[in-house]
């Protein structure tokens, strides 16, 4: 926080606070550090007593976080050392317009906010992960995500799939909101994980012996897991770090996996509705995921190209992300 106050106040101020998480209070911050008639210093922890006791903050912090809801703090600011607006010389359109947004935020939709509400519950239950809801969205925003993976899990949580209870609220489609195959209440976790129809079990099936080949066990999944898919992937060991490529290939893994048994899905209720009874072969089923994740491979490996300078992948990260998990990686080049 302190690094940031001193390295970006002043732009900080200048775009009018647009745009920066927690503005709210660190402008409180920077108005009450004013007030000072004195000069104000700041250090880094140094010796030992020092280090212990931000170690003991923080921990405060986070009990104070899991247990009970949180307080909700008023700022206290003078008006006199409180500096408003953005400089017109600093404005530009999408500064304007990206303050425009904040100022005129849609109300929060009733489902979204129980399904965020959910998943933070979840969260909180799993050592070491993050749950605030910006992780969440930037979650499924991740490079490491196609966008069409994207945008399936964006309308996951906001139960925006034309699924279930969806088609309870039109006349003479109910009978929609039942799994054509179970004959239960559909819904996202049914259709991803619970449903017998051919595809999701053999999916997950293929998915879970391709982790293996990491040497980590298979964490049983939840819905909430897939919708959570960047904080969870960041704990997945216990006790310590998950490493950033183990991150990255249980975030392609599963999201690719959530998505092919969701097209699948949609291919046998949508594409053959007229026929109830017909389903994909376990055999078209593995050559489908077999597919996807080949293709995500070739993604991968095209993204090491010099040709996207800055965005282009590092070639080491991608090895990490895919080793052990390639067949006959043995007899393949260091660098292939």
């Amino acid at each position: 926080l302190i690094k940031a106050l001193f390295k970006n106040l002043s732009d900080w101020e200048d775009d009018g606070w647009i745009g920066v998480r927690g503005a709210t209070y660190k402008m409180a911050l920077v108005n009450q550090l004013r007030q000072r008639c004195a000069p104000t210093t700041f250090r880094k922890a140094a010796s030992e007593e020092e280090k212990e006791i931000i170690t003991i903050s923080k921990k405060a912090r986070d009990d104070a976080l899991h247990n009970g809801p949180p307080t909700v703090l008023q700022p206290i600011e003078k008006k006199a050392f409180k500096l408003s607006g953005a400089k017109l010389s600093c404005m530009t359109q999408a500064l304007a317009y990206k303050g425009i947004r904040e100022r005129a935020a849609p109300p929060p939709r009733m489902a979204t906010t129980i399904m965020i509400d959910t998943i933070q519950e979840h969260l909180r239950a799993i050592p070491d992960a993050d749950w605030d809801e910006s992780d969440i969205w930037r979650g499924i925003k991740n490079k490491d995500l196609r966008r069409p993976v994207t945008d399936f899990l964006w309308k996951g949580i906001h139960e925006a799939h034309r699924i279930g209870k969806f088609w309870m609220k039109i006349p003479g489609h109910e009978d929609r909101a039942r799994c054509t195959h179970c004959h239960e209440q559909d819904s996202l976790g049914h259709i991803l994980l619970e449903c017998s129809a051919t595809g999701q079990a053999s999916v997950w099936k293929l998915a879970r012996a391709a982790w293996r080949r990491k040497e980590i066990d298979w964490i049983p999944l939840h819905l909430l897991d897939i919708l959570a898919i960047g904080p969870r992937s960041r704990a997945l060991v216990l006790g310590k770090p998950t490493p950033g490529h183990l991150s990255r290939f249980w975030r392609i893994l599963v999201s690719e996996s959530a998505h092919l048994v969701w097209k699948l899905r949609c291919e046998r209720v949508i594409g053959h509705s007229d026929d109830n009874r017909w389903q994909h072969t376990e055999a078209s089923v593995t050559t489908r995921w077999t597919g996807a994740i080949n293709a995500r491979l070739r993604q991968d490996v095209m993204g090491t190209s010099n040709k996207y300078g800055r965005l282009s992948l590092k070639k080491g990260q991608v090895l990490r992300t895919w080793q052990h998990t390639l067949e006959n990686e043995d007899r393949l080049p260091a660098d292939w």
